[in-house]
């Protein structure tokens, strides 16, 4: 109870007395105490606080309390204001009686009491006369300052200064504590219960520390905030593994947020996606022109739009893990040769990329582009087809051996792999995606490949079926139910969370992640810390700030990454200002021939392995995987160089599918022309996170001290052209 019947200790507060005063009298309805009466079942709210010398921080009154001339038997209970009504009465009464008791009234909000008149009819008069009260005013709080704000540069030991004072009561000792309040990594303090402290912070970004004193009794704090910048080769390292690659502008921004809330606001970004496309027949007509044919029976304007994306796009880590998630749940266009077919396949990897795995295997399921490419939509109970039950289960989620959590086979007692699955398993899901093909077609001769695929129960195989891990679907289920039942036995099957992180980390950052890296994002794919599986925002997330994934320099030769065509070809371009041929726009996107030269012919990968195969080892090695190298050859590494020679020294022109052609921007090379060395450093730290060698830094140097100084466009010509065709540029790391 907070209403007592006698004037009390509360503890951690001092009672104040006051001259005998006259809170309020009902029976004075003229003059300064506030009537009228109380009627029965009626409440009245008086105000204490400020009044009769009561301070305003009171957080108790002491009072005698007086009943005069109920008209029937009664009670009053009397509260703090905004708190519920007690059940005890604070005095009963009979009718006709005068009644006095002494209370402890405790303020409620306003420094306020309310007063419940407690009989079933008539009116009641009451009086309050205060004689003390009670308030924490003789223990004052401590006063704390931790400091300024201030900032630090990453991996260094950052001081801390804060001040307390106190009154000395209840005693003279105050104990100090330094906390984390937030921030992207964790805080570490010297001494953490001294004024003076020392504090080391887990990762770049914005952190508050909080300094508090306590007496005992009442305890103080104060918050500061310590920006924590992020440097410059690991902010330019995170980039290339998350964009389509850095840029001045972002590397400024992720150093002053940090890495951990920049990849939070690209969670958050929205999403540049692709368009939906008008249908076409299925054989081209006779009046379809080339641009018709190119526009209506190509990956052209899917191609621009990628492009597009990938060099202006603000979400771009969707965008990297769309195409990542494209070259893993695989449709080329050279068998969905319509954009129109093409684009829901892309609409639903952008709209899931960041969201649950499980959802996007069951959108992808039902894809009809996915439908046709893997033969789905003509799998019948009579004449069920295997393909899309074989590669969802080898390509899409499980692969074909049993994985430990850090993505390392499990072997058998003659260390052989232990196989995933076996032909019955393929067996029985094909029968599960029997009976799904085209939705309703939108008007004569155009195939639905828009909406999902719709199920015809009478071609769908009704019968038991074995699925993963020795489960039996059991027979007489619709459709739907097999369908769901089979993408939940895929998706909580043990090898999907390091089957996927792999891959993404292969495509992201390295393609030698050590198993313990696999393991822990596994680990985040299997529960986001809030219980959900399959939480893809959460494992990219969790793979980018992995220490494996962060840090200026990597000494593991095996680190690191081929960037495949589509990233070398953006990443130059966005470090440069790309633009259209004339310096005047945008760059139309029109960027895919450049690629295809380099055997990436983007949205159309030679088969469901997708580009290039993801066992392929690094040429001299025995067990480096080096997936990118299955596409470089001698020629393509000529392509790579003529790329690099037409944009630096030239553009790629305006023509029949390029309307304003694409540039780069050279102006900030050439205000470092003059200075050779400050040049190959700058682009060292653009291109390279400044990962170049001594000696290749030496050598670009003395090739661009050999082009005379009245010439500094092609001074900043050859320094990029020779970068940017690197041995040590090619291979992210």
């Amino acid at each position: 109870m907070l209403l007592l019947f006698a004037a009390t200790a509360i503890a951690g507060t001092s009672f104040y007395t006051v001259s005998p005063c006259r809170l309020i009298d009902t029976r004075d309805s003229n003059g300064p105490f506030g009537g009228p009466a109380l009627a029965g079942g009626a409440t009245r709210v008086v105000a204490m606080a400020g009044r009769c010398g009561i301070s305003t921080v009171a957080v108790a009154v002491s009072a005698n309390v007086t009943v005069v001339g109920p008209t029937a038997d009664g009670h009053l209970t009397i509260y703090p204001t905004g708190s519920p009504l007690p059940l005890a009465s604070t005095i009963n009464y009979r009718a006709g009686q005068v009644r006095a008791n002494n209370a402890l009234i405790a303020t409620g909000a306003g420094g306020a009491m309310s007063v419940f008149g407690g009989q079933s009819s008539g009116t009641v008069h009451f009086v309050v006369d205060v004689n003390g009260y009670f308030d924490s005013a003789g223990n004052g709080q401590p006063v704390v300052n931790a400091g300024p704000d201030q900032t630090t540069s990453p991996g260094g030991t950052l001081a801390l200064s804060g001040t307390a004072s106190d009154d000395g009561l209840p005693s003279s000792t105050l104990t100090i504590s330094w906390s984390q309040v937030s921030g992207p990594g964790t805080v570490v303090f010297g001494t953490p219960n001294s004024l003076a402290t020392t504090a080391t912070f887990g990762g770049a970004g914005v952190y508050v520390v909080r300094l508090t004193a306590n007496d005992s009794q009442v305890s103080s704090s104060d918050d500061v905030s310590i920006g924590v910048a992020a440097s410059t080769g690991d902010t330019v390292r995170l980039l290339e593994q998350s964009t389509f690659g850095p840029t001045n502008a972002l590397i400024a921004h992720v150093q002053s947020i940090g890495p951990a809330a920049w990849i939070d606001e690209q969670l958050a970004a929205p999403i540049s996606s692709y368009p939906t496309l008008p249908l076409q027949p299925s054989t081209v007509p006779p009046t379809c022109d080339a641009t018709c044919v190119r526009d209506n029976y190509s990956m052209y304007p899917l191609q621009l739009r990628f492009f597009t994306n990938a060099v202006y796009g603000t979400d771009q880590l969707r965008q990297r893990v769309t195409f990542a998630l494209h070259e893993l749940l695989v449709i080329s266009g050279r068998d969905i040769n319509q954009p129109s077919w093409m684009a829901p396949y892309l609409q639903i990897l952008d709209r899931n990329a960041l969201g649950n795995y499980r959802q996007l295997l069951y959108e992808i399921t039902l894809n009809p582009g996915m439908g046709r490419y893997l033969d789905m939509v003509t799998s019948t109970r009579t004449n069920p087809n295997e393909n899309y039950a074989r590669e969802v289960l080898q390509l899409f989620s499980v692969g074909l051996d049993r994985l430990n959590p850090d993505g390392t086979p499990q072997l058998d007692s003659n260390d052989d792999p232990i196989p995933t699955y076996d032909q019955t398993v393929v067996t029985g899901f094909a029968k599960v995606f029997t009976g799904w093909s085209y939705a309703a077609q939108p008007s004569p001769g155009i195939v639905n490949y828009i909406d999902p695929m719709v199920l015809n129960a009478t071609k769908h195989d009704a019968g038991a079926k074995q699925v993963l891990n020795g489960v039996v679907l059991p027979a007489g289920q619709t459709g739907d139910q097999d369908l769901n039942a089979a993408l939940d036995n895929i998706f909580n099957h043990p090898n999907v969370g390091p089957f996927v992180s792999g891959h993404l980390i292969r495509s992201l950052v390295t393609s030698n992640p050590s198993p313990a890296y696999v393991s822990r994002v596994a680990s985040v794919f299997n529960n986001n810390g809030a219980g959900a599986r399959g939480d893809l925002a959460a494992v990219v997330r969790a793979l980018l700030l992995d220490p494996e994934a962060r840090g200026d320099v990597k000494t593991d030769a095996k680190y690191g990454h081929l960037r495949e065509p589509a990233l070398f070809v953006n990443n130059v371009l966005r470090a440069f200002n790309p633009r259209s041929a004339n310096g005047a726009t945008t760059s139309d996107g029109y960027l895919s021939p450049q690629t295809s030269s380099m055997d990436q012919d983007i949205f159309r990968p030679p088969t469901v392995f997708s580009y290039y195969p993801a066992d392929f080892l690094a040429p001299g090695t025995i067990d480096v995987l080096g997936p990118e190298f299955g596409i470089y050859s001698a020629t393509t590494a000529l392509k790579r160089a003529n790329f690099v020679n037409t944009v630096v020294f030239s553009t790629i022109p305006v023509g029949a599918n390029a309307p304003t052609g694409t540039s780069i921007d050279l102006s900030g090379l050439l205000a470092l022309a003059g200075d050779p060395s400050a040049l190959v450093d700058e682009l060292n730290r653009i291109l390279m996170h400044g990962s170049m060698s001594t000696a290749m830094h030496d050598s670009v140097v003395a090739a661009v001290n050999a082009v005379a100084s009245s010439n500094p466009l092609l001074r900043a010509r050859q320094a990029l052209y020779l970068v940017a065709t690197s041995s040590q540029y090619q291979v992210q790391r």
